[in-house]
């Protein structure tokens, strides 16, 4: 499970810094699977850290999906 969440958090990465709105899913399901695998091992600064991500991917999905251009001069 650990691998398939690191994979998905990569993965995400990547996509949204070719600036492909896709890598905000992808990053949002990799962190829920995060927060899950630190709620089972009661790791609860990586819960906390993995919340954390999931609000700023949540955040930027929805800016993007606004129609907000993530690149502003």
């Amino acid at each position: 499970m650990e691998w398939i969440a690191a994979i998905l958090g990569i993965t995400g990465g990547l996509l949204i810094a070719y600036k492909m709105k896709s890598g905000f899913i992808v990053w949002i399901i990799g962190n829920l699977i995060w927060i899950v695998i630190g709620i089972k091992l009661q790791k609860w600064a990586i819960v906390v850290q993995f919340m954390f991500f999931e609000a700023t991917a949540i955040l930027g999905y929805i800016k993007w999906k606004g129609g907000d251009n993530i690149e502003k001069k």
